[in-house]
């Protein structure tokens, strides 16, 4: 849906991550300045964290 609209999206599965934690993707998708959708309420969490730091 995205990309019909110009977007670039990536799923964790298309990046190999599947098995990989959510501190890990937050940490990667920072890294590389990516913006992270999921329904997934650890990320709010490691958001409020981040921003503490």
């Amino acid at each position: 849906m995205l990309e019909q609209h110009g977007y670039e999206s990536k799923h964790v599965a298309d990046l190999n991550m599947m098995e990989t934690s959510d501190q890990n993707i937050w940490k990667w998708a920072k890294q590389n300045k990516s913006i992270i959708i999921s329904k997934d309420e650890d990320f709010v969490i490691l958001h409020n964290i981040d921003e503490q730091q």
